[in-house]
């Protein structure tokens, strides 16, 4: 479950989130320089909303220890309970995170206890499947782009990029909202 915590800000009508999520691989700063910030896809439901709040771009950046953190504010959605937030990394499939209550001013979100799984390559399509096994494995060792095939950012794509692949097959698909 989520529950992302309230402290005062400056600005008493406005909901900011402090967001800290991990990424399946990562345990540490990225050596790729392409790594060292992503871009993630954040999707609110529920309590107050007719509709899923959907905020594309919010960037997150690495730590020393691989945790990346970014924010972001949330207009047009009430202060209280009952949120769910969804979290979809750039090569990775979306998490949904229950429970989420927003208050005005800080909030923080420290979802960093599951990593999200690694598996859903461009062209996305929301799943892992062949097509994304067989763009990482494409990847391996070529000389084709692969900065996005790249999982652990360690700045090659080999046989670990491709474990880390078939360990998030194993485990699940992708949250549905």
């Amino acid at each position: 479950t989520l529950a992302p915590t309230a402290t005062p800000t400056s600005a008493p009508n406005a909901i900011q989130v402090n967001l800290s999520v991990r990424f399946q691989g990562i345990t540490k700063k990225p050596v790729a320089a392409y790594c060292q910030s992503k871009k993630v896809k954040v999707t609110i439901k529920g309590s107050s909303l007719s509709q899923p709040k959907v905020l594309n771009d919010i960037v997150v950046t690495a730590n020393n220890q691989g945790i990346y953190t970014g924010s972001f504010s949330l207009t047009d959605i009430q202060a209280g309970n009952n949120y769910t937030m969804a979290i979809k990394g750039p090569q990775h499939l979306q998490r949904v995170f229950a429970g989420a209550n927003f208050q005005l001013g800080e909030n923080t979100a420290n979802l960093t206890s599951t990593p999200l799984f690694v598996g859903d390559f461009p062209l996305q399509n929301g799943v892992l499947n062949q097509q994304d096994v067989q763009f990482l494995k494409s990847r391996v060792l070529s000389s084709l782009e692969n900065q996005a095939a790249d999982v652990n950012c360690d700045g090659v794509v080999n046989g670990n990029d491709y474990s880390l692949l078939i360990e998030s097959m194993k485990i699940k698909y992708d949250d549905e909202q």
